[in-house]
């Protein structure tokens, strides 16, 4: 029969306390960086929260305020060269204002979260390359929203 060989067992030197302490030291330390990324995500999602909060409370008033420019426009045309339709996508996730005009050209504006998603059918020259702007709504005035989410659209028709 052939030898076995048994396997050599490395001798590990002891543990000094100090090092004992300098892992207590970086454990402590992950755990303190963990923990401040972890409130630093929690701060950033209530923050979304609210800010969602805020602009769904507000998105009836910049609706109407659509409507208004729109109606202002229509006078102007003559007739109702503009139709506004209000739907909600998504199990009422997303608020949703489609306006449609000859063409048939359509632009589309979603309340997505806390910002305002403008898309066009077909695509505006000049729009990102998806055809979408986003327009966050820092503006405390519902017209003000509503007329910068309509004008570059309307200026092309």
């Amino acid at each position: 029969m052939a030898a076995s060989t048994l396997p050599v067992v490395a001798s590990i030197p002891a543990v000094e306390p100090d090092h004992l302490d300098w892992y207590r030291q970086l454990g402590a330390s992950h755990r303190q960086r963990d923990e401040s990324a972890a409130h630093a995500s929690r701060t950033l999602q209530d923050r979304d929260r609210e800010q969602q909060r805020v602009m769904r409370r507000r998105w009836p008033g910049i609706v109407e305020a659509m409507r208004r420019v729109i109606r202002s426009y229509n006078d102007g045309a003559g007739h109702e060269a503009l139709i506004l339709s209000e739907e909600a996508n998504d199990a009422g996730r997303d608020l949703v204002v489609q306006v449609v005009a000859r063409g048939p050209q359509t632009l589309t504006m979603a309340l997505t979260g806390g910002d305002l998603c403008v898309s066009t059918a077909p695509a505006v020259a000049g729009a990102a390359d998806d055809g979408r702007q986003w327009i966050t709504l820092d503006e405390p005035d519902d017209e003000t929203v509503a007329v910068h989410a309509l004008r570059h659209w309307l200026l092309r028709l």
